[in-house]
């Protein structure tokens, strides 16, 4: 059967959906739960990786850089629960980096503005225009979050197989609507998709080894041959290519590893005018 990832622009409505979905269609459940073992495994504090999640990067957010971090190490153990089918993920931001994996089914869900106010602000309810506002400000900071990282705007319908306003709609009928769907034949895992999903994983994982040294790094798995894009200056590519291909090889399951070096024109620069 289908997994079936929920993105809300509510994480108390993605939890809900996401538990009655575990409920009644039998699914295991990908949440939070995993960021100890993420934390644990790449040596990072479970508060620096839930600030990932719900934090954009700048001046009062995090530091681009580990969130990046913290993002890749969050990704790589997210996509290995994801392995098995008959999952229900929601907020590990897994839109966003589960995507061409015919299998997973993306659901957006989204919540009753008055349910939203209840969420954001601090009395549960307020005027009108004030709601607009506060929901709107919300929403800019989501859609900020999603382009930090994935370079896209998880507000975009295009993202999801299915999108559902709970306006006249109750969450029971949708989750009854999204299992319906997850049924489908479209949605069974296929040895190709299943395949994909063992190649983003490997992706992740490589990426994971370099993104704190290298924090621009592209990494991308087709079949035996696993290619990583980094940032250097020209005098450091044959040393920082030789750093990449040992760091990747450390990854079980990695066979052939291509690395191409972007000139780092603004390193470059710089070094250039001393």
């Amino acid at each position: 059967m289908a997994s079936i990832i929920i993105s809300s622009d509510s994480s108390l409505t993605a939890a809900r959906i996401a538990e009655k979905i575990a409920e009644k269609g039998g699914f295991s459940v990908v949440n939070r739960d995993i960021l100890p073992e993420t934390a644990q495994k790449y040596d990072v504090d479970v508060a620096q990786l839930k600030k990932a999640l719900d934090k954009p990067a700048g001046i009062f957010g995090m530091p681009a850089k580990l969130k990046k971090q913290c993002m890749t190490y969050i990704q790589a153990v997210a996509l290995e629960k994801l392995l098995p089918d008959n999952i229900v993920c929601y907020g590990l931001g897994a839109h966003l980096y589960a995507k061409g994996v015919s299998h997973f089914f993306k659901v957006r869900v989204l919540t009753r503005p008055e349910q939203l106010i209840k969420e954001l602000h601090p009395a549960g309810t307020a005027p009108e225009n004030k709601a607009e506002k506060i929901i709107a400000k919300h929403e800019k900071a989501r859609n900020r979050w999603s382009r930090d990282v994935f370079k896209q705007d998880e507000s975009n319908a295009g993202l999801y197989d299915l999108v559902i306003s709970l306006n006249q709609i109750e969450e029971e009928e949708a989750v009854k609507m999204i299992l319906e769907t997850a049924a489908l034949r479209q949605f069974e895992p296929m040895t190709y998709s299943i395949n994909c999903v063992k190649e983003f994983l490997m992706a992740a994982q490589v990426k994971a080894k370099l993104v704190e040294r290298f924090p621009d790094c592209r990494v991308r798995v087709d079949g035996e041959n696993t290619v990583i894009h980094i940032q250097a200056l020209k005098r450091n590519a044959k040393k920082y290519s030789a750093v990449a291909k040992e760091a990747a090889r450390t990854v079980p399951g990695v066979k052939h590893v291509e690395v191409h070096i972007l000139t780092d024109f603004i390193g470059q620069a710089v070094e250039s005018n001393r």
